[in-house]
């Protein structure tokens, strides 16, 4: 007999159900037995002090015979002090002389037969006394107190229920979460001190149905997510390679699957529909190659032509199409920037991030910045694309600064004509009027071939940037003839080296001196220097701690959209 699987599962989620709901009333059943197992064993613990405070201080009664009686502690009931000749003391609180007298007979009595101990409980009449006997040089001392007494005054002083019973059972005498203390008997059998708080611990019975319903639904999640989950996911894997294979012209994909359910039994039918599919299309291609063939002798220069007249005209019609996409997404703001960290000498501090802009198309995908930035070029979108960079960058900044401190800087990825257009001046003296206090914050970061493309513009525009507060940053830095140059004659903040470099560390060490080199002659110069590219460890590994540069790269951190930096 086969068991399916909802019949395993529903057994599955009783006993589950079970589990949950038996383990909570255990735990409830801990959680309301601790308070009353405490208090019961505080009860024990004040009991405790108060008997050990009394035989301590009828020892040193007994142990003192030479004592006045008035000088005695108000515990003591009967003081005796007698040798084997004469009696030297003898004092009770009972006003009966025949009781008196009946006591002073039993003490002596105990004092001349064989104790069990020297301090404990002793039986009188229908009375319990608790009695200390001290004896040296023949003469015997005797101190004692009345407990069933002294127990009802300290019932009342700590609000117990304290009784004498000749069992240790604190049950049988219906007290609630009730201490049994042992006092030993100088002679016969001990007595028990059986005390409980006259406070009653009342705790609500163990919610049944609430705790079944809320256990069936957990189990039900669980059963939920750990089984059925998995076998929906895995239908929408064989769904999605079904789709996959019949989208194919020439059929050959099969679907992957595992195990030996019905799911597994679909696939392999599947695949055995996309094998028939795959013969037919085979012969048909068989039959169109003959075909093809007689027909290839015809027409082939105008078909040519043709071809070329509907590639080209496609291909214009595609970059229009673009160019269109493009322009609704700087319109729209769905040109996004991500931000890549830059972090310290110590690898772990960041202090700063990298803006670089990101364009994902609902149809197209993720369009190459290269392409898009050089479609802004072509179609004169790129005004619009600095200032989309610049804003959200600015808007981003505070954010930023609140997550990694106010040491950091912002640099703004910006190609050469981004850079040269009157735009990025105009921006930020609109930015001066009012959020002034981003702009030292801000950093641009141009490549070393857009300095040489015209050095006395470049220095002139660099030194108007300067002026408020904005930094410079060299990327691409130290494969052109003049780079030693541009720290001297331009205020630049900061210089990133080519990722030549970072590639070539494996197998050239030179380039580790020449890094340090540039390090240390710009750090002089008071110019931060950033290696990038560091995409494993090994390359991170080849750098010195000591050495002043700072790190970028995908082994460090990749780009991301700002929130996800945000939330990490």
């Amino acid at each position: 007999m086969v068991v399916k699987g909802k019949t395993i599962s529903f057994i599955f989620w009783l006993l589950l159900t079970a589990t949950i709901v038996i383990v909570s009333a255990w735990i409830y059943w801990l959680a309301t037995e601790a308070p009353a197992q405490r208090e019961a064993k505080q009860v024990e613990q004040n009991l405790n002090i108060h008997i050990d405070q009394i035989v301590n201080s009828l020892k040193w009664v007994s142990a003192n015979p030479g004592m006045a009686m008035l000088s005695l502690p108000y515990q003591t009931d009967v003081r005796l002090v007698f040798t084997p000749q004469d009696i030297v003391t003898y004092k009770t609180t009972l006003v009966d002389e025949v009781q008196d007298n009946d006591l002073l007979a039993a003490l002596v009595n105990i004092a001349n037969l064989p104790r069990q101990a020297d301090y404990g409980v002793f039986y009188w009449r229908e009375s319990v006394l608790l009695l200390s006997v001290f004896e040296h040089n023949q003469e015997i001392s005797i101190a004692g107190i009345l407990l069933d007494d002294w127990l009802e005054k300290l019932a009342k002083n700590l609000s117990y229920n304290i009784l004498l019973s000749a069992s240790n059972d604190g049950k049988a005498l219906q007290f609630d979460n009730s201490a049994v203390i042992t006092m030993p008997a100088i002679i016969g059998r001990p007595v028990y001190v059986v005390a409980g708080s006259t406070q009653t611990i009342v705790t609500e019975p163990f919610p049944w149905l609430v705790a079944t319903l809320l256990s069936a639904s957990i189990s039900g999640i669980i059963i939920f997510v750990f089984y059925y989950q998995p076998i929906w996911h895995r239908l929408q894997g064989v769904i999605a390679q079904t789709r996959s294979a019949m989208k194919s012209s020439d059929f050959k994909e099969r679907i992957q699957y595992r195990g030996s359910d019905d799911i597994a039994e679909m696939a392999i039918q599947v695949n055995s529909m996309l094998s028939s599919l795959e013969y037919c299309y085979n012969l048909m291609a068989k039959t169109n190659l003959i075909t093809t063939e007689l027909m290839q002798k015809v027409g082939t220069a105008t078909r040519v032509q043709t071809e070329e007249y509907k590639s080209e005209e496609n291909e214009l019609k595609t970059s229009l199409d673009i160019v269109s996409r493009l322009s609704e997404a700087l319109e729209n703001e769905k040109v996004e920037i991500f931000f890549q960290p830059v972090f310290g000498q110590d690898r772990t501090t960041i202090t700063g991030y990298e803006a670089l802009a990101r364009w994902m198309d609902e149809e197209l995908g993720m369009v190459a910045p290269r392409e898009f930035i050089s479609l802004c070029e072509k179609s004169g979108l790129t005004d619009q694309l600095t200032r989309t960079m610049i804003k959200r960058a600015v808007d981003a900044l505070p954010r930023l600064k609140a997550k990694s401190g106010d040491g950091i800087r912002v640099s703004l990825n910006l190609s050469t004509s981004q850079f040269l257009s009157p735009v990025v001046v105009e921006s930020l003296n609109q930015l001066s009027l009012n959020r002034s206090d981003l702009l030292p914050y801000l950093e641009f970061e141009v490549k070393e071939s857009t300095i040489t493309h015209d050095f006395d513009q470049v220095e002139l525009l660099v030194e108007k940037i300067s002026k408020l507060g904005v930094g410079i940053c060299i990327d691409d830095y130290g494969l052109g003839r003049y780079s030693l140059m541009y720290l001297q004659r331009i205020p630049v903040s900061s210089i990133k080296l080519s990722a030549a470099f970072t590639e070539r560390l494996s197998w050239e060490s030179r380039d580790i001196a020449f890094i340090e080199g540039i390090a240390r002659f710009a750090s002089g110069l008071g110019v931060r220097v950033i290696v990038k590219n560091i995409e494993s460890e090994v390359q991170l590994d080849s750098f010195k701690n000591d050495l002043p540069i700072e790190y970028q790269g995908l082994s460090l951190s990749a780009p991301a959209p700002l929130e996800a930096l945000l939330t990490e």
